[in-house]
């Protein structure tokens, strides 16, 4: 369920499919998602321009074949929260064979970089994403790394930088293999927090209160969030780390997001990434 502690989010979900992962490495207890679970709740988020507008730009270059109309309707069908950002870049890595495909959404003060896998089988992915500035300088660099990048599966990188001018993001040095660990299934239920929230010109910090679940079990692995607003533009970023989760139990803990300054009240919606592996 996504909500507001005292006040709900428009259109949330008490379907724990919501925040659902996906393996591509079946066995007798995993459970093998394929589409998005459908919610009864019929409510229509009608965009908010007054809130929406100069919220981020895409007006910044990247470099790589823009993904083609079949690839856009696979990664709009994958039934993960994915779907649930408004990307402003979308191509393939290359290298790939159109199998992995680099996203970019520009944030108030930093920027998502993510990978997506839609081959057939999990990888390993390494690079760096080079981030230019309207100088031609070099801004900032993100290290990718993701050892086990399931089928469907998306990895979010996220840095803090002077997003207003970024001019270029640009893929280095990356690197394909197939996964050594295997793929573990995945959910999550998930509230954001608002009493005691701190808002300053530094930013906007949520608590996020979870229950992580396995079917398969899977090892120490990380919990990401997108904060987002109601037309699906990231408002903010959060990491959370999970311990082992034994097989067919969960895990209850808190993490932390950091949205823009004074951003809080366009709040709307939230979207959650992980890559967990087997014990």
């Amino acid at each position: 369920m996504i909500a507001f502690s005292g006040k709900p989010l428009a259109d949330s979900s008490s379907d724990v499919d919501e925040y659902r992962g996906v393996s591509d490495e079946p066995t007798s207890h995993a459970e093998i998602v394929t589409e998005q679970s459908s919610t009864e709740d019929s409510t229509t988020i009608e965009p908010d321009t007054n809130s929406a507008d100069d919220t981020t730009s895409s007006d910044y270059s990247t470099y790589g074949e823009v993904i083609d109309s079949d690839t856009a309707e696979k990664l709009s069908s994958l039934g993960t929260n994915y779907s649930m950002v408004k990307w402003d870049h979308e191509f393939y890595v290359e290298g790939s064979d159109h199998t992995l495909v680099a996203s970019t959404a520009i944030t108030p003060d930093g920027i998502v970089v993510a990978i997506t896998n839609l081959g057939s089988k999990s990888v390993s992915f390494t690079g760096s994403a080079h981030i230019k500035g309207d100088t031609n300088s070099l801004s900032d660099s993100i290290a990718l790394l993701e050892p086990c990048l399931a089928v469907g599966g998306t990895t979010i990188n996220y840095t803090e930088c002077d997003s207003a001018n970024i001019t270029s993001i640009t893929l280095e040095d990356c690197s394909i293999t197939d996964a050594y660990l295997t793929a573990a299934d995945w959910s999550v239920n998930a509230t954001v927090t608002m009493d005691g929230t701190s808002s300053s010109d530094y930013g906007d910090n949520v608590s996020i209160n979870y229950s992580y679940e396995s079917s398969t079990g899977c090892s120490y692995t990380s919990l990401k969030v997108l904060l987002l607003n109601n037309v699906g533009e990231v408002l903010g970023y959060g990491i959370g780390f999970v311990n082992d989760v034994p097989v067919g139990e969960n895990v209850t803990s808190t993490m932390y997001a950091i949205a823009a300054p004074h951003s809080l009240d366009s709040l709307a919606d939230m979207a959650m990434f992980s890559c967990p592996t087997l014990e």
